[in-house]
């Protein structure tokens, strides 16, 4: 009855080495289909890169519950083989089948626990494989993150900096702003302003808006109670200079990020585009219209956007 006992052991111990051979197999073809599939991607919470880190350990900490069971199953058949022999020894020639059978039970174990080493050395190989590859995957998901999250930030800077062009040239054709500019009286240059300040209370991302005429001398600005700047030369500031350079009034000019005293030196991001006769097009130029966007708030909601968006992914 002894070696029936050992035998039904050693089947116990060839079965754990399948299940956990058979699940550890399927979790990496599954893996490995999927991904060589094109079908992971980085909101897959199964074959993210923490699942996967995750999934390794799991199937690494089941591997080691196999092959302990399989151990102490080996042991208790190796001690059952030695006192089957002991009992054949006793039975004399009648014991020689139990002494046959026992022989046979010790080299299954023998061949179970070489495959039983031959497995584990396999898997922990994979499993550094496996451990490598979550590190990468981690690398990569949080690369094309961090580019989404970069292209969308470019993209909302992009859009807002082209509507600052587009008002530049759109309100350089106001006609309060050419009157001012041709007749030149306190009356038009007083009207012009009124004109700037009703729409810089409705367009609350630039500083100022400054009108300048053609030798760069400020006439106007939307609000000369915060910002003395009439009057002011602007002749030599680059926005004004390259704006004079422009062809027609469906161009604009811009200078970039710096501090400017028409915004008691605030950093702005300047734009301009001429104002010319009947603001007409191609119209005989007049001076120019300089918009003082601010810069820093549109830069930093961005970066604070960008950062959060971020962190609520990690």
């Amino acid at each position: 009855m002894v070696p029936a006992v050992g035998g039904a052991r050693a089947a116990t111990t060839n079965c754990i080495i399948i299940r956990a051979a058979v699940c550890f197999v399927s979790i990496i073809l599954d893996f490995d289909v999927k991904l060589c599939g094109g079908s992971m991607d980085s909101t897959d919470s199964r074959l993210s890169a923490e699942g996967l880190s995750e999934l390794a350990q799991q199937v690494e900490a089941s591997l080691a519950e196999s092959t302990e069971q399989i151990r102490n199953i080996n042991d208790d058949i190796h001690v059952l083989s030695i006192n089957a022999k002991i009992e054949a020894a006793r039975a004399g020639n009648h014991g020689t089948g139990f002494g046959v059978v026992a022989d046979h039970i010790r080299t299954l174990v023998a061949r179970t626990n070489a495959v039983t080493e031959q497995m584990e050395s396999h898997v922990r190989r994979l499993m550094g494989d496996l451990a490598a590859m979550s590190a990468q995957l981690g690398v990569e998901v949080r690369g094309q993150r961090f580019q989404q999250v970069a292209f969308n930030t470019i993209d909302i800077i992009d859009r807002n900096l082209y509507e600052r062009s587009c008002d530049v040239r759109w309100w350089a054709t106001d006609a309060s702003l050419v009157d001012a500019l041709v007749h030149r009286t306190t009356d038009t240059a007083e009207s012009a302003s009124r004109r700037l300040g009703v729409i810089l209370d409705s367009y609350t991302v630039y500083f100022d808006l400054v009108l300048a005429d053609s030798s760069g001398v400020v006439v106007a600005n939307g609000r000369p109670g915060r910002y003395r700047s009439l009057g002011s030369d602007v002749s030599q500031q680059p926005w004004f200079r390259r704006a004079l350079a422009t062809k027609s009034g469906d161009e604009f000019a811009e200078q970039s990020v710096h501090r400017s005293e028409l915004a008691g030196n605030e950093e702005v991001l300047a734009y301009a585009a001429t104002v010319r006769e009947d603001g007409q097009v191609n119209g005989t130029v007049l001076g120019v219209l300089g918009i003082l966007f601010r810069w820093r708030d549109l830069a930093d909601g961005a970066a604070s956007r960008a950062v959060q968006s971020i962190l609520d992914t990690e």
